[in-house]
């Protein structure tokens, strides 16, 4: 009474294959109940990204600006979308 199940959580990638057929593949798995650094386990190796390069995506849609650029934002997009203009004359632009 008041436990919890142990059973893990299958975390999946389920891809679309033909019409109607999809195919799945576990890549990790999550169990509440095991030691702090077994809960998590991901198999980086399993996983399908919709990349070019299979690889995992980045959080971060723009590239950094260069120096003497600065970000000015993309209205109506997330904080992580830019665009990189140049700096106004007498603005400093670092490279952090």
């Amino acid at each position: 009474e008041g436990s919890e199940l142990g059973f893990p959580y299958l975390i999946v990638n389920i891809n679309h294959t033909s019409e109607q057929q999809f195919a799945w593949t576990v890549f990790g798995t999550y169990t509440p109940n095991a030691p702090l650094h077994k809960q998590f386990i991901i198999m980086l190796e399993k996983a399908q990204w919709k990349t070019k390069d299979n690889k995992v995506p980045r959080s971060q849609c723009s590239d950094n600006c260069p120096p003497g650029f600065r970000k000015a934002p993309k209205p109506g997009a997330q904080s992580c979308c830019y665009d990189c203009v140049l700096c106004s004359e007498g603005e400093i632009s670092n490279t952090t």
